[in-house]
């Protein structure tokens, strides 16, 4: 009590935001290679037009509604993102298994990567259901 917590909410949200952005903008690195550029210029719907429509229309949405459906609506996008970023987790794991010559994860340990994923969702919803619309602690960060 008597602690703001505001600067440590926008802290978090800077790195999450920072984190998210370079991950997602390293994608960009795959428009260097020939082969790619090539095969989303075939595909232009999918890899340039309906992405483009998708963020704007998000960017609308969002702009034009209160901030309470937002902070909700948030937080399917930050659940399906610890989703992916954990799957991503599993994949590094696999591969530095195979990378290294060591034995396949086991059913135990990628079964123990895949809990710490759906926990993360699940605390996310928890931490989320347990605000209150327009407290203290819901105004700064769109899961809390």
């Amino acid at each position: 009590m008597g602690v703001d917590h505001a600067g440590h909410d926008d802290a978090a949200s800077g790195v999450d935001l920072l984190g998210a952005s370079v991950h997602v903008a390293s994608t960009a690195w795959f428009y260097t290679v020939p082969e790619i550029r090539r095969y989303a210029g075939a595909h232009k719907a999918r890899y340039i037009y309906v992405p483009v429509v998708r963020i704007a229309s998000g960017a609308i949405v969002a702009a034009a509604l209160p901030p309470e459906p937002v902070r909700w609506a948030s937080l399917g996008f930050y659940g399906w993102q610890f989703w992916h970023f954990q799957k991503q987790n599993l994949g590094l794991a696999a591969l530095a298994a195979t990378a290294t010559g060591t034995a396949r994860l086991s059913r135990r340990e990628r079964a123990a990567i895949v809990a710490a994923g759906v926990f993360g969702v699940a605390a996310l919803i928890v931490r989320r259901a347990g605000t209150r619309p327009g407290s203290a602690s819901s105004d700064h960060h769109p899961t809390q």
